[in-house]
């Protein structure tokens, strides 16, 4: 027994198969096909929806943490007395450069930085709150994913693939005299 033989019965196989299919596709009512086609492109939107919304929302958590990046590994006597008002000031600078979304977010924990003398003497600027605190969930994601949607449009498509079915067994059962 060769290997073309196994493929060629494969082959055999898949077609009448595929000619079967699409006898099937062919009996079923045309509602009932079309509302398939619908739920699969609404299917498609919303996943492509969910898709953009959940870079978008990624791409401004992160243009916030590349311009903090650069300022995040300081030395530990910069944790203890704060920052120097001159890298302030440069992460000022560039957050201002940010978009909209990630500046109102750099806008919030700006209003709580405050200047601060060590025991030591030294200047430095602060955090007034926790950074959790500030930009809590329900601000950083919330906001800008309606997360409540998403999670609901399972149940939705299921729903609607359901009377689908009832609709397809009603149709099915018209013609039925007893």
């Amino acid at each position: 027994m060769s290997f073309a033989q196994p493929i060629q019965t494969v082959e055999w196989w898949g077609v009448a198969n595929a000619q079967a299919m699409i006898r099937f596709l062919l009996g079923i009512p045309e509602v009932v096909l079309y509302g398939c086609v619908v739920l699969i492109a609404v299917w498609f939107a919303m996943s492509i929806g969910l898709y953009w919304k959940t870079w978008r929302v990624g791409t401004h958590v992160n243009s916030l943490t590349n311009a903090l990046r650069p300022f995040g590994d300081g030395v530990s006597s910069q944790r203890h007395d704060g920052l120097p008002l001159n890298v302030l000031d440069e992460i000022r600078s560039g957050c201002e450069k940010l978009d909209a979304v990630p500046r109102e977010w750099w806008k919030a924990v700006n209003a709580h930085i405050e200047q601060y003398t060590s025991t030591n003497d030294v200047e430095g600027w602060l955090l007034t709150e926790k950074p959790r605190q500030l930009l809590p969930y329900e601000v950083v994601i919330g906001k800008n994913f309606n997360a409540a949607f998403f999670s609901a449009f399972p149940g939705m498509l299921t729903g609607a693939g359901l009377t689908l079915t009832f609709i397809a067994i009603l149709l099915a059962l018209y013609g039925v005299h007893y």
